[in-house]
């Protein structure tokens, strides 16, 4: 074992090195095929087939089975709420044109006006939520950039009056986030 272990270190040394020339390359190559070749009636042995026949195919267990199909019949759940969620919001988006065609179409402005004043007041609520919705996030984004990058105490001589300082801005920028 020991002259066998030697002599494998020595080979990979070998192969390592470049060749000295082509005779040490074409032996080298020629020892190297030796070393590989198999026997010929190897892939006739009925073992070695069925070790084929066996490892072909994926082989999964009856667990991974159980998961996948849960998995699937999991995505296919969503696929019909997803499916039912548009057609909702299809019909809703219908009866919504049909409501403002009828609105429309009313030759009589007095009667189309409280509906007409509601819409106006339902999309001017949601102009002003759009943009508070803005504005709290700038006011988030600048509460986080007042933020120090790297939590070090301002230069002085009292450490702790720094960090105490540090910690009070970070208290206030998580209480402004909360306010939001």
């Amino acid at each position: 074992y020991r002259v066998r272990s030697q002599k494998i270190w020595h080979l990979q040394w070998l192969r390592a090195l470049p060749p000295a020339s082509a005779a040490a390359a074409a032996s080298a190559s020629a020892s190297k095929s030796r070393r590989r070749r198999r026997h010929p009636l190897r892939r006739q042995h009925p073992h070695h087939q069925r070790w084929r026949r066996q490892r072909s195919g994926p082989r999964q267990s009856p667990l991974q089975l159980l998961r996948d199909e849960a998995e699937v019949a999991a995505l296919q759940a969503m696929l019909t709420h997803m499916r039912a969620g548009v057609q909702a919001g299809n019909e809703i988006r219908e009866s919504l044109e049909q409501q403002f065609d009828r609105i429309s179409k009313s030759a009589a402005a007095a009667t189309a006006a409280p509906e007409l004043a509601a819409i106006e007041a339902a999309e001017a609520a949601e102009r002003r939520a759009a943009e508070r919705g803005r504005a709290n996030l700038s006011e988030a984004k600048r509460l986080l950039e007042s933020l120090p990058a790297r939590p070090q105490p301002p230069d002085g001589a009292d450490t702790d009056e720094g960090w105490r300082t540090l910690s009070e801005q970070f208290s206030e920028a998580r209480m402004g986030l909360y306010r939001l």
